[in-house]
């Protein structure tokens, strides 16, 4: 590592107050340098340094082991070069501007890098401008940490949180959520198709809960199929399923009724046996500015109607 790009990452005051002789000078300012080069090279924070182009400058050993390149195959490189995700580059560029614009001292900034074999890592870094003597912004310098598998376990807990488990659709939490954005006073409106299976306890009493499971999960792999893409299938509970159709008008609704009771009617094939359901849709149409739970409860009342009306 070269000396002078380390000495602005630490600074340490070691020897006594008072004057000190150009020999106790020098030696201190060695400690100083020995010390930083210590800390940069064992700490298992990453550290760079980037000039205002956004080249690197320095790369510690964490950053090395991390990313599989040597500080030589980076040095003078911008990051949007080579460690940067393509969707990201351009927002790269416009931190490492914005850094030096508004000379920023301390501030957190969150991207995914790649490593040499192609990995992406979730970094989460702490930036601040470095001057040189005439007060000009010359390099930033990054302190970082890898923040990949916190971020996959918060994805996981989120996906947890709105995934029906059993079959992997949405569930009532995530349906609301995407009901209130379908209902925002500048959004489209939405239709809403509510299913319920016809006939699915004789199944679960003739071929057990298990094989009610297996159809319950092909059910609604067969209507996401069949809906249009951006619409959204949640189950909500048993044998209840909604389809949420942002922007729908009631001719494309009515088409989807269609193509989901052909699809939910057809037979299953189950490792116990063969088996067959129907299944009854209420639909709603609401503008912008409805709430979910009204649309929802029409949706509903729709469904019942249309199944008396079936068994009569």
């Amino acid at each position: 590592m070269e000396d002078d790009v380390s000495e602005p990452l630490v600074s340490m005051d070691l020897g006594p107050p008072g004057p000190v002789t150009p020999v106790q000078d020098s030696a201190t300012a060695r400690r100083q340098r020995d010390m930083a080069r210590a800390v940069l090279e064992n700490t298992s924070a990453l550290i760079c340094l980037l000039d205002a182009e956004g080249r690197f400058t320095l790369v510690n050993r964490a950053c090395e082991e991390l990313l599989g390149w040597s500080q030589e195959e980076l040095l003078g490189r911008a990051i949007w070069e080579t460690v940067v995700v393509p969707a990201e580059r351009h927002l790269a560029r416009q931190g490492v501007a914005l850094a030096l614009e508004h000379r920023a001292r301390g501030s957190v900034a969150e991207g995914v890098w790649l490593d040499r074999l192609g990995g992406e890592h979730v970094l989460r870094w702490n930036n601040t401008v470095l001057y040189d003597e005439h007060g000009t912004a010359e390099r930033i310098a990054c302190v970082g940490i890898d923040v990949t598998d916190q971020r996959r376990a918060e994805a996981q807990l989120r996906r947890y949180a709105e995934t029906d488990l059993l079959t992997g659709l949405g569930n009532r939490r995530s349906l609301f959520e995407a009901m209130s954005r379908a209902l925002e006073p500048t959004a489209q409106g939405c239709g809403l198709l509510y299913c319920d299976l016809d006939g699915f306890k004789a199944v679960n009493d003739r071929l057990g809960h298990l094989a009610g499971d297996q159809l319950l999960v092909a059910a609604g792999e067969r209507m996401r199929t069949a809906v249009r893409s951006g619409d959204l299938v949640a189950r909500i509970g048993g044998d209840e399923f909604v389809v949420l159709c942002p922007g729908a008008g009631p001719a494309a609704l009515a088409r989807l009724a269609e193509r989901l009771r052909a699809a939910v009617g057809a037979p299953y094939e189950l490792p116990t046996g063969t088996a067959e359901v129907g299944v009854s849709i209420g639909s709603a149409l609401a503008p912008a500015g409805s709430t979910p739970d009204e649309v929802l409860l029409r949706a509903d009342h729709a469904m019942y109607a249309a199944k008396r009306a079936a068994r009569r």
